[in-house]
């Protein structure tokens, strides 16, 4: 996807586009050569969620997710790049990580790495044997754009 295909996410409902991949497939390099094309930078949501959240009892932490990454938006109007969005998946916060992007989408544009794959219209994180397993397909994935890396990057 180039730079006039992601301008073309602002006209849609959810402004979302996921760089799927498996660990070192090359999410990362991805979102550096966005980042680079777009002039804007990466925020890393482990680390920004995890700084913003250390004071908030866990029982809290699911009900801050949304107005912690909705902080993260830049003020100049430029696409939301962010990786590293691991946590999103902990069964501590007892969340939807594709909602959460979803929602955060319909008023900006967001990029964002999905640790995982995307297959046979299965959006995937994690083995069916992990808390941390997540599948997403059919209408919830719908109205997203979603671009899947090969296995070796």
């Amino acid at each position: 996807m180039n730079v006039r295909e992601i301008s073309q996410l602002e006209k849609r409902y959810y402004k979302l586009l996921l760089i799927v991949g498996t660990y070192q497939s090359g999410k990362t390099v991805s979102l550096k050569k966005y980042a680079e094309k777009l002039h804007c930078s990466i925020r890393n949501l482990n680390y920004e969620i995890s700084k913003k959240m250390i004071d908030i009892p866990p029982d809290e932490r699911d009900i801050h997710i949304d107005s912690v990454i909705g902080g993260l938006i830049p003020d100049n109007n430029q696409p939301l790049i962010i990786d590293n969005i691991e946590i999103l998946f902990s069964p501590d916060f007892q969340t939807n990580p594709l909602q959460i992007l979803k929602r955060i989408s319909r008023t900006h544009v967001v990029i964002s790495s999905w640790p995982g794959s995307y297959s046979d219209g299965r959006l995937v994180h994690g083995d069916i044997n992990d808390d941390e397993y997540f599948i997403a397909k059919g209408a919830e994935i719908e109205d997203i754009e979603i671009y899947s890396l090969p296995e070796n990057g």
